[in-house]
């Protein structure tokens, strides 16, 4: 009796703990995440890009991520989305982020001082008109 006791309590356990793990993997990609006060929250994503890649992501002037092309997962808010790379000049916006939406920054950064590289794709100098 005592061993078929034993046999059924470790099928319940096992039950119990691959459900309740099947149900916090399924929450984690949903975007749910823990809190700092230890509730489960749902958070949403910004996926954030540039051109040239590797610029800075500032997030309400708080440096966040060293290089673009990275998914962070934020609180449900409306963000001042800053990206900047030395020699380029920054941009910004101001996102939503909702629960379980991917907000997405395509930034294209454009040099602050322009190339002095001929324009001729033939490797031309000196072209007179």
């Amino acid at each position: 009796m005592s061993r078929t006791l034993l046999r059924l309590s470790i099928t319940a356990l096992s039950l119990a703990f691959i459900v309740g793990g099947t149900f916090l993997a399924i929450q984690f990609g949903r975007g749910y995440r823990l809190s700092r006060d230890g509730n489960l929250s749902g958070t949403g994503l910004l996926a954030a890009n540039s051109y040239p890649a590797g610029a800075l992501i500032v997030i309400d002037g708080q440096a966040y991520s060293k290089v673009t092309d990275d998914t962070i997962n934020l609180s449900p808010g409306v963000y001042q989305i800053k990206i900047e790379k030395e020699g380029y000049t920054s941009w910004q916006k101001n996102l939503s982020v909702e629960a379980g939406v991917v907000a997405q920054s395509n930034a294209e950064l454009f040099r602050t001082v322009p190339s002095l590289a001929p324009l001729s794709f033939s490797g031309a100098t000196n072209i007179n008109p």
